[in-house]
């Protein structure tokens, strides 16, 4: 610390010096009635070396500096520079310091686990983790709840805190906030003995073996090419591949009209649909339980270039019950590119007609496999 603040002290003030020296550079003096080509102190000089920049500024050709980075109210004499010099260096140092003490600052957090049914979960594995001034630049700490769910850390120090937990047999909520910043922030976390911090975990349920049609190569979605004309694309959800018109377990349909003149907006549409079956919006964050009642027909979208609301893709998770009565859910993506929209899909079925759509990748069927 000491060496750095050293170095940031010699080059302010080689900056000062070098402004202070070409402060005291010799300049044609125009009010002096003394001969053309000497300055007011009478020593020749070289009329070629000195011209004006565009904006009419002095230029000595000497040494290339304009006379506008004269700084008229410098230092002039060793022990103003000197003064000058140390308020900088201390300035930069409380500076420094300051930004230092942020990850110094004490930390102290009280959490408490839940599950599904917002009872304690006892024995969840906690990961503190800090920000701070040790020699990796961060440090762990691990914990585990009481059999009141509850968990707490202190007498630590940084200046941002992440908060992990998981436990074996329980998915943990991507609802759950797990940084906060306790320096550095227009307004910081201030930790509630009183009000913990709430974590949801949902305990794994019995999964049965789904039909899962997964990424297509490095994508996280499949994808199927649409047309602007409303030409229906069907897709089985048995193998993920396109079936003739009548004879798969989700249709697709897209309209677009061109761009508009010198904008990238156009108007377009697109329907969802089950034929023979139905389809409704997924609205838990685990949708393992297809409901039995509440499908309609088709979802669907459509995009106006003149509203503010104009976007060129919509995604959505749904729920699906085929014409045959088994159960599904599908998460797609419609992206509505103008030279070359495009459908993109995800989806798990049970094959057994069962509501149960919880997935095990050690359970997922494939062609061949009994019961595809």
């Amino acid at each position: 610390m000491r060496k750095y603040s050293i170095a940031i002290g010699t080059i302010i003030l080689a900056v000062i010096v070098l402004l202070y020296w070409v402060d005291r550079l010799p300049m044609k003096d125009p009010a002096s009635p003394g001969v053309p080509g000497q300055t007011s102190q009478g020593k020749d000089i070289d009329l070629a070396a000195t011209s004006a920049n565009s904006e009419g500024a002095i230029i000595d050709n000497t040494n290339g500096l304009p006379s506008i980075f004269r700084q008229p109210n410098l230092a002039t004499t060793d022990e103003e520079m000197e003064a000058m010099a140390a308020q900088e260096i201390e300035r930069r140092k409380q500076d420094i310091a300051r930004g230092m003490d942020e990850w110094r600052t004490p930390i102290e957090f009280y959490g408490k686990v839940v599950d599904e049914n917002d009872q304690p979960v006892e024995r969840a594995q906690i990961l503190f983790g800090t920000t701070d001034l040790s020699h990796s630049g961060t440090s762990d700490y691990p914990a585990e709840s009481d059999a009141r769910g509850s968990f707490t850390i202190s007498d630590i120090q940084g200046k941002l805190l992440t908060v992990k937990v998981s436990k074996e047999g329980y998915y943990a909520s991507k609802q759950n906030i797990d940084s906060f910043y306790y320096a550095g922030q227009d307004q910081n976390f201030v930790p509630d003995a009183a009000n913990p911090v709430i974590f949801r975990l949902r305990k794994k349920g019995e999964a049965e073996p789904l039909i899962h049609i997964p990424q297509f190569g490095l994508r996280t979605m499949r994808d199927f090419l649409l047309t602007a004309d409303g030409i229906p694309v069907e897709i089985s959800l048995t193998d993920g591949k396109t079936r003739p018109e009548g004879q798969g377990d989700i249709r697709v349909e897209y309209w677009a009209e061109p761009p508009q003149p010198g904008s990238r907006k156009f108007s377009w549409k697109c329907r969802i649909s089950v034929p023979g079956g139905g389809l409704q919006p997924i609205t838990e964050e685990f949708p393992f339980q297809a409901p039995d009642t509440g499908y309609i027909g088709a979802e669907e979208h459509e995009a106006d270039p003149e509203s503010g609301g104009w976007n060129d893709q919509i995604e959505k998770n749904v729920f699906v019950k085929l014409r045959d009565g088994r159960y599904a859910r599908i998460r797609f993506l419609v992206l509505a590119v103008a030279k070359q929209p495009f459908f993109r899909m995800e989806s798990y079925l049970n094959p057994s007609g069962s509501r149960n759509l919880e997935y095990d990748p050690n359970l997922r069927l494939s062609p061949g496999s009994p019961g595809f």
